[in-house]
């Protein structure tokens, strides 16, 4: 495959094809430099993290005690979009999260996963 390639390679130069497709790949490698930057990319909250002296463990359960919580961007006078929000799924269950647009369901995931921190609880 790699003698393929070269042949191929080695034809469109020849022949001043391979001239016109310089920008595109510089924009390929631009696109994949930003997709490995995002899989380096340092959590800011690590697994394991202390919660008020208490290690994060989900063999027992995820609880949820008093979480509020509102996306940085969003202006102050806006409402929370969790605001003490109680509940406790046990391991090893299936759960489903409904309500309606903008109710919290995705905000409550990404919580789970440390994507966000939350102001409260």
């Amino acid at each position: 495959m790699v003698i393929c390639l070269q042949a191929i390679l080695s034809s469109m130069m020849s022949s001043g094809t391979l001239v016109p497709l310089i920008p595109a790949i510089i924009k390929g490698l631009a696109a994949g430099k930003r997709i490995f930057d995002v899989i380096e990319r340092e959590p800011k909250i690590r697994g394991g993290q202390k919660f008020e002296g208490v290690d994060v463990d989900v063999t027992d359960s995820i609880r949820f005690e008093g979480v509020t919580f509102k996306y940085l961007k969003m202006p102050k006078e806006s409402p929370n979009v969790l605001e003490n929000c109680s509940f406790k799924i046990k391991a090893g269950t299936s759960t489903a999260i409904v309500g309606p647009s903008g109710s919290g369901k995705s905000t409550i995931v990404q919580l789970v996963n440390h994507f966000y921190s939350c102001a409260e609880g």
